[in-house]
């Protein structure tokens, strides 16, 4: 390989680190702004999709915007993710984790795009919402793993999770799942208006195991927000990580989780607040994006041969 064609390739390379960073970065922005349409009741500002009222650039009001912009930050979060792939294909093919992920991860965005159509044509039908919200949600997923392999390399025999314990590695799957029902049934909770149908913490209206469906929905999502708690505590406490990221992230994730908490209270104490509810929302990705970039470094991060059996015993 000549010099010229290294100085390209490790000109490739430095844009694929600034794209994967980027590209997760965009994502949250996405959910985000997905938060803020919700809560302002922007989601049918354009009644029509791809366009909006029958424009590609409408005449603008404060709902109209939102929505609008929600839409360019998704068409630009897939352009983004088109260059990423492009980039990978051509100098990171070597790396199989990477590959897959960003590969998992173009076929997802493009999806998540044409089910925001069939989100606006439904009219934000109850079912359409938290599922547009669940294919963000494994985006996610997918662009964290593609950047822990950017800064970790690929999987070998030597990484985190290929010398977990079988206990660990179901503990941190379960995790990972409960954190991703977490978040859909709680945009589910509100799809069906019964966000709010709780109106006291931590009891509901007084009752810790209420009667009716509304509410007995909704005291279940508090029940299962001390379940994930719970999980999160014992991946932070007892999954051997020693001195590998992935502890930092576990940290941040259940930092997050105790302030999504706390998040959750005040939108009660705050009647029910749109900006307040926009946060948790936001919070709850957060939370997603540390547990997500947690399990990409187990994937990809090496440990020391000398701890291996350390960690097969634990």
């Amino acid at each position: 390989m000549n010099l010229n064609t290294k100085k390209k390739n490790s000109n490739l390379h430095k844009a694929l680190v600034i794209l994967a960073g980027t590209t997760l970065f965009l994502a949250l922005i996405q959910v985000a702004l997905g938060a803020i349409v919700r809560v302002t009741d922007s989601g049918l500002a354009c009644p029509d999709w791809p366009l909006c009222h029958g424009k590609l650039i409408p005449e603008l009001d404060f709902n109209i915007l939102m929505e609008y912009t929600h839409r360019l930050s998704a068409s630009l979060l897939m352009l983004v993710i088109f260059s990423t792939i492009f980039i990978s294909y051509k100098i990171f093919k070597h790396n199989k984790i990477g590959i897959f992920s960003i590969t998992a991860a173009t076929i997802t965005v493009i999806i998540a795009a044409i089910f925001g159509g069939i989100t606006v044509l439904s009219k934000l039908d109850w079912w359409s919402v938290p599922s547009h919200l669940a294919l963000a949600e494994i985006l996610i997923l997918f662009l964290s793993i593609f950047n822990t392999s950017i800064w970790f390399g690929d999987f070998d025999n030597n990484s985190i999770w290929k010398n977990l314990h079988i206990k660990h590695k179901t503990m941190l799957s379960i995790t990972l799942f409960s954190i991703f029902i977490l978040i859909v049934y709680g945009a589910l909770m509100v799809a069906k208006g019964y966000g709010s149908s709780c109106g006291t913490w931590p009891l509901c209206n007084g009752e810790l195991f209420p009667t009716r469906l509304p509410m007995i929905i909704n005291a279940s999502h508090r029940f299962l927000t001390l379940i994930v708690l719970g999980l999160l505590l014992h991946s932070l406490i007892r999954i051997p990580t020693y001195k590998s990221p992935m502890k930092m992230f576990f940290i941040i994730a259940t930092c997050l989780y105790v302030i999504q908490i706390l998040v959750g209270w005040e939108i009660i104490s705050r009647e029910f607040s749109g900006t307040i509810k926009s946060i948790h929302l936001i919070l709850a990705t957060g939370i997603w994006i540390s547990f997500s970039l947690a399990i990409g470094t187990s994937l990809t991060k090496n440990i020391k041969t000398t701890k291996k059996q350390h960690i097969q015993k634990s």
